[in-house]
This record gives structure tokens, sequence and C-alpha cells, in this order.
């Protein structure tokens, strides 16, 4: 009886060691998946109206509000190219657009994930060689539903501004109705 009770014990503490282990394994591939869609965003200065929005990176909602933001500018372009202001500036999105500064960064830092469920929350700490020096955090929001993607990004309350990317994304759209 006494065996039973020690097998029966050993192979509880067995199974639970063994699914800690799969758990902290399962959550270090899941950080590093966020770390690599975070890196493939900061990694590579982009411009707002340079490419068609990466689907791959962003939700669907991000890629949308994207896209309006881009048509929106591409529209008014238009507009005033046959108009009597033919030098007029268009409604436009200016400077960094997915990070807190208007002038961008030299250097970025992943400093820590928070998970639960399908979401995650990413802290990113940005560094500019501005004079004086800038350094400000990001809260990069990512979703799960079949990889993860990034749904905003909330800015540094250190600057003025919009609060968020989607903010900053409907500043053009809310300004055009």
């Amino acid at each position: 009886m006494k065996t039973n009770i020690l097998l029966l014990y050993g192979l509880v503490s067995l199974s639970a060691f063994g699914c800690k282990k799969h758990s902290t394994e399962q959550k270090h591939s899941t950080e590093q998946e966020i770390k690599t869609k975070i890196n493939q965003l900061y990694s590579k200065k982009r411009g707002f109206y340079d490419n068609v929005p990466d689907t791959t990176l962003f939700s669907n909602n991000i890629v949308k509000n994207m896209m309006n933001v881009q048509e929106i500018t591409k529209a008014d372009i238009e507009r005033i190219k046959k108009s009597k202001y033919p030098t007029d500036k268009p409604v436009i999105l200016e400077g960094s657009w997915y990070t807190s500064l208007y002038e961008g960064f030299s250097k970025y830092t992943i400093k820590k994930i928070f998970i639960k469920d399908n979401t995650a929350e990413a802290v990113v700490e940005f560094e500019s060689n501005s004079r004086p020096k800038e350094i400000w955090t990001d809260d990069v929001i990512l979703i799960h539903k079949n990889d993860w993607k990034i749904d905003n990004i909330i800015f540094s309350n250190k600057y003025n501004g919009p609060r968020d990317l989607k903010a900053k994304l409907n500043i053009i759209t809310d300004f055009t109705h």
C-alpha cells in the first residue's frame, strides 16, 4: 500500500514538473514570436506612405485604418492639384507614426512582455540622438488569432499628441469628416 502511494505521488510530481516545463517553453516561444513582430516594426524605419500596410504585422483594424488614411491623403493631393491653390499642403500623417516622438528614435530595447490569454503588451524603451537626448517608453499591444499581430501602440504621456496609434490614425479620418 505504501509503495502504491509513493508511486502515485511520484507520478503526480513528475507530471506537474513536465507540465511546468512545457508551459515555460511555450511562454518562451510566445515571447520570441512577439519580439520578432516588434523587431519587424522597429528594425527599419518606415515611411507611412511608402508601402501597403503589412497584413502579417498589423491587425485587420490597424491595416484598415492605415489604408483609409493613405486613401484620404491620396484623394486630398488630387483635390489640391485641381484647386485654385495647388501648392497647399494635403492632409497627411507626418513624423514617426509608430512612436511617441515626432522625430522618431535612434535605438530601442524591448524591456518587458506581459501575456494574458490572446493579448500581449510589450514595453519598449526608445532613445533619440536629439540634444538633449530623449528616452521614453511606448507599449505595443498585440493580439493573437492565428498569429501575433500589432493591434495598437500606446504612446508615452511624456509628449503631447495622440494617446495611441489608433487615435493618431483617426485624426486624419476625423479631420476629413
